[in-house]
């Protein structure tokens, strides 16, 4: 996770230093562990807990942090997912306007010839209007 980290980082600190950054899965820079210039939050140092203070009370505490942690790893796997499914829904939909925006300028290319061909034939002729009597 710590290359992931970093690529996140690097990602971040080239949508700029903004307060606002959200990536395209919705998680801003505070939520990924990260403040505002990018650079990794500081955490306190990790306390070892000796054996004879680990009683219910501890382990109690230690399994709804392991459920929790748990759940929150889950969401970001859903979310990560959701997020590739979105980028492939936009890329389809850019495809999509790609080709009607290459079969418009074909049709205006095709309808500025058609006039040019019409313009240099002049004026046509009218048919002459038939008298009745």
């Amino acid at each position: 996770t710590t290359t992931a980290a970093a690529h996140r980082r690097a990602q971040l600190l080239a949508m700029g230093d903004d307060d606002d950054a959200v990536s395209s899965t919705g998680s801003t820079s505070a939520s990924i562990g990260l403040t505002v210039t990018g650079q990794p939050r500081k955490r306190a140092p990790k306390q070892h807990v000796p054996d004879e203070k680990k009683d219910a009370k501890y382990w109690a505490r230690r399994l709804r942090n392991n459920a929790a942690a748990a759940r929150n790893r889950q969401l970001k796997r859903e979310q990560n997912g959701a997020g590739l499914t979105r980028q492939q829904k936009l890329e389809e939909e850019k495809d999509a306007l790609q080709m009607e925006v290459f079969q418009l300028n074909t049709e205006l290319e095709n309808l500025k010839t058609l006039l040019a061909t019409k313009l240099r034939e002049g004026p046509a002729a009218k048919p002459a209007a038939s008298k009745r009597n």
